[in-house]
C-alpha cells in the first residue's frame, strides 16, 4: 500500500499475548524484555492486551490517536 506521495506506509504489527487462565495480568519482566523503541519503522505495533511500560532511562514520545506524550527515564 502506498501514500499519495508514493512512499510506502509502515507495517503495523499485532503482538498477541496469551493471558494465563485465572490470572489478572501478564508480567513480562527481566532483561530479555528491555527494548529500545522508535529506531525502525517496524517498531510500530499494538497488543491484544493493555500494555503498561516503564521507561528506566532515556526519553521518547508515545503517540496515541495523534496525541503526543513525552516520557523520560525514571
Amino acid at each position: 500500500m502506498e501514500t499519495k506521495n508514493g512512499r510506502k506506509k509502515p507495517t503495523i504489527e499485532l503482538r498477541y499475548y496469551e493471558l494465563p487462565e485465572h490470572e489478572p495480568a501478564l508480567a513480562l519482566l527481566g532483561p530479555e524484555w528491555q527494548r529500545v523503541y522508535g529506531t525502525e519503522p517496524e517498531d510500530l505495533h499494538f497488543h491484544n492486551l493493555m500494555e503498561i511500560g516503564l521507561c528506566q532511562w532515556g526519553e521518547g514520545t508515545l503517540i496515541v490517536d495523534e496525541t503526543r506524550y513525552i516520557y523520560h527515564g525514571g
